[in-house]
């Protein structure tokens, strides 16, 4: 298990007790306690949002006490607040990487129609550098001169965005690709996709083929819910992917119309076919909850790319982010059988054929006998794994979720 969320109960000696006994059993088993939340059980007012990269300190609120005496309510005059006030606080326990868990891999498809700013959006995340106002920072993800030329994307591109288990986050600002790995205990993978009807082929083959986790629903705030923005919703509710919302180029839109694009979102969010209020983040303990609540409700960010308006809620919302599947799906999925999705294969001269896909179920071990099918006449060939790649960096294994390249 990667990762684990509690709540804690009690007076304040036997609380702070009980988070130093789970710092130390933490410790044991290469993990990290971090409190996220505090409150007081009398007042249900929170204390504190402590942040991730803080330790907890004990500290009692000042606030007027009263008792109950025959019926009549008498306030108290003394300063010390009652021994026995009860509080209680949220606990993240999250596990540190090592060689054969690796890392929390989480996968992002980034949807919505043309011009709404999603790989400008990806290649300032993951990049760590604003845009121009003209596009500078989604050059980062094209792959193809047609894509640099027209300012679209026409193919499945990806970025990787990674936190360490205090929250801080490694892109590649300052990181080569190596030293974003090797410092984070999770790794976000950004999927662009094609906003284009003519390329939408493209984009429900990078949702089915790459099994996200989550869609980040780009829309521009200028121009609201034009183009395949219904259609990549729709596919997002019939794969049950769940989903957040990003309104983008605030920066030069009239307040007003921002409003407008939020309202329209909320009403088609709301409305029959998807059932799930949106309302939008505007701090970060709102972007703490929304990571929890995702699928009670959707959150919706308002940022912009050239001024940074908002950018940091949505960092720590992804920070926050836990895998789709509960613990339940994974320990089975983990346990099945091992099976792996191609969605590419590349014939290297001298190393032999390197396929490159998702691991859908159990784990898949080097040396390991699979066969790999079909064919055209149906029939299924038997291939030894010589070596396997996970972000360009050699593994001796790949779990259920995690996207590798496989050389046989």
């Amino acid at each position: 298990m990667k990762w684990c969320s509690m709540s804690l109960m009690g007076c304040r000696g036997e609380m702070d007790a009980s988070i130093e006994t789970l710092r130390t059993m933490s410790k044991l088993a290469d993990a990290e306690c971090i409190v996220l939340k505090e409150f007081n059980v009398m007042d249900s007012k929170s204390m504190s949002s402590v942040p991730s990269s803080t330790q907890h300190k004990p500290h009692v609120p000042k606030m007027a006490w009263g008792e109950s005496n025959g019926g009549r309510d008498t306030a108290s005059t003394s300063a010390v607040p009652p021994s026995k006030d009860k509080f209680v606080c949220e606990v993240l326990i999250r596990r540190s990487q090592d060689e054969d868990c690796m890392w929390t891999d989480l996968r992002v498809a980034m949807l919505g129609n043309v011009d709404a700013g999603k790989s400008t959006l990806c290649g300032v995340l993951t990049h760590g550098e604003l845009d121009n106002g003209a596009g500078k920072a989604r050059l980062n993800l094209f792959r193809h001169l047609h894509e640099i030329q027209s300012g679209h994307t026409s193919s499945i591109s990806r970025e990787i965005l990674g936190f360490d288990k205090q929250g801080r986050m490694f892109n590649y600002e300052n990181h080569s690709i190596e030293s974003i790995l090797d410092c984070s205990s999770k790794i976000i993978t950004f999927i662009d996709l094609a906003g284009s009807q003519k390329y939408l082929k493209t984009t429900v083959f990078g949702l089915t083929g790459h099994c996200p986790d989550y869609a980040a629903l780009v829309v521009n705030s200028k121009q609201g819910l034009v183009g395949t923005f219904r259609e990549h919703l729709g596919l997002t509710v019939a794969l049950r992917v769940l989903s957040f919302v990003c309104i983008t180029k605030i920066d030069g839109t009239a307040p007003a119309t921002v409003r407008r694009c939020r309202h329209q979102i909320e009403n088609i969010l709301r409305g029959p076919a998807v059932r799930r209020p949106a309302y939008v983040v505007s701090s970060l303990s709102e972007a703490e909850d929304a990571a929890l609540q995702i699928r009670e409700r959707t959150p919706v960010f308002m940022v912009s790319a050239v001024t940074g308006d908002n950018l940091s809620l949505l960092h720590h919302f992804l920070s926050r982010l836990q895998p789709a599947l509960s613990k339940e799906e994974r320990s089975q999925a983990l346990q099945a059988a091992p099976r792996f999705s191609v969605d590419g294969v590349l014939t290297v001269t001298g190393q032999g054929t390197i396929i490159t896909g998702l691991t859908t179920k159990g784990t898949i071990r080097e040396e390991d006998t699979m066969l790999l099918g079909p064919f055209e006449d149906k029939s299924y060939e038997e291939v030894k794994i010589a070596s396997i790649q996970c972000n360009r960096l050699p593994r001796r294994l790949a779990k259920c979720g995690q996207s590798v390249s496989l050389d046989s």
